[in-house]
């Protein structure tokens, strides 16, 4: 851990601490030259013209000595704040270029930098003065958004935004990956199924809904339109079904419209593989549409 203007790396500077001390040496002569020929020409025992190169050599003098100690100060690397440092490959006497990393410094302050990105679509609609929730493992944390990138990247055709959390003495190496929950417009009830029991075709897309017909539970082709698919992997279907409605939510490759179906819960599961008799299992029913 260092503290902002803690000298982490210093490249060899014996040539340049020679040449200073020498100016210095230079510039003291300089001005004390300059101070006799501005006291003689007060005197009128001295050209104006002789007082005027004393102070011009003077004043050159005390620019060598400023080149130097800046030519000096770019060869001290200083944290530019306070944070931690990483590991270094660096050794003493080792010769470096121009462009060779040093080492990494994490800043420790007290809020935590979270980047994001958000589909095209979705960035227009995200309000951001919205809070954030930001997850680190099983912890949810509020978040604001502070910063955008004032263009859609090209490539990926989302947006990036930046949203600060309190850090709250938690230790997140710079990098980590968390979960961030951004909401998009306002919470609405959706009917969802699995997206296995949708049958897509170039008619359309299709849930078989489970009738009883004749006291037998046949299978009834509903055309249906869907909306986006949820985190979870569901999707949204905005008519053709209705919570409640009984369907198939697998099999339905097998399925066609008045077909017999033998509705079964999940099959019993020994040693992590479902048992069965050797046969194809048969579509699944599920009671309820969430």
């Amino acid at each position: 851990t260092v503290e902002a203007e803690a000298v982490l790396v210093e490249i060899d500077v014996s040539e340049e601490s020679a040449e200073l001390a020498a100016a210095r040496v230079e510039a003291r002569r300089a001005q004390a030259e300059a101070n006799r020929q501005r006291r003689l020409a007060a005197e009128g025992n001295a050209a104006e013209a002789r007082r005027d190169q004393a102070n011009a050599d003077a004043a050159a003098a005390k620019a060598r000595i400023a080149t130097l100690e800046t030519a000096i100060a770019r060869k001290m690397i200083k944290a530019p704040f306070a944070g931690r440092v990483g590991i270094t490959d660096l050794k003493p006497g080792q010769f470096v270029s121009q462009g060779d990393r040093v080492t990494t410094i994490v800043g420790l302050d007290d809020e935590i930098f979270v980047d994001f990105a958000l589909p095209q679509a979705a960035a227009i609609k995200f309000d951001e003065d919205t809070p954030i929730e930001i997850t680190l493992g099983e912890e949810t944390l509020q978040g604001k958004v502070v910063a955008k990138a004032p263009t859609i990247d090209a490539a990926s055709r989302s947006q990036t935004f930046r949203a600060v959390v309190a850090r709250g003495g938690r230790e997140l190496p710079a990098g980590s990956i968390v979960s961030v929950t951004a909401p998009i417009g306002n919470e609405e009830a959706m009917t969802v199924v699995p997206r296995t029991a949708l049958k897509r075709s170039p008619y359309g897309n299709t849930v078989f809904v489970i009738e009883e017909v004749d006291g037998e539970p046949r299978a009834k082709a509903v055309i249906v339109d869907v909306g986006e698919i949820t985190p979870e992997g569901n999707v949204t279907v905005l008519s053709g079904v209705s919570p409640g409605d009984r369907i198939a939510a697998d099999g339905v490759f097998k399925l066609r419209d008045g077909a017999l179906v033998n509705p079964k819960t999940q099959a019993p599961v020994s040693d992590g593989v479902p048992a069965n008799d050797g046969e194809s299992p048969p579509a699944t029913e599920r009671t309820d549409i969430n």
